[in-house]
């Protein structure tokens, strides 16, 4: 489990079905240059509700650290605390966000 925390006191968690010490280790490393950024150094200072352009953002600045296996997973789980923590922010599900509710029931 990723936990992403915001000034305003707001948290939004993901998780990532990978080895978690690695993940971990992913999201905390520390950058080395344009292309080879940490995941969290790229997201602190950031506005979490712009969760396309953070995507974006980690995308591009993970160019030399890898954006497969492991670091797409590690930033998956990031991704899917950004929505949760929109989702908190503005009181709607996640579904809202992408697209609305395209059946009004499912069924089990």
């Amino acid at each position: 489990m990723v936990e992403i925390h915001t000034d305003e006191g707001l948290t939004g968690t993901g998780e990532v079905d990978t080895n978690p010490w690695v993940a971990q280790a992913t999201i905390h490393a520390k950058g080395t240059h344009a292309l080879g950024l940490g995941l969290e150094d790229m997201l602190l200072g950031e506005n979490p509700l712009h969760v396309e352009a953070l995507w974006d953002k980690m995308y591009a600045g993970s160019l030399m650290t890898g954006r497969r296996g492991l670091g797409i997973c590690a930033m998956g789980a990031l991704d899917m605390a950004l929505w949760d923590l929109r989702g908190k922010y503005f009181k709607q599900p996640c579904w809202f966000f992408l697209g609305g509710a395209k059946k009004e029931f499912v069924t089990p």
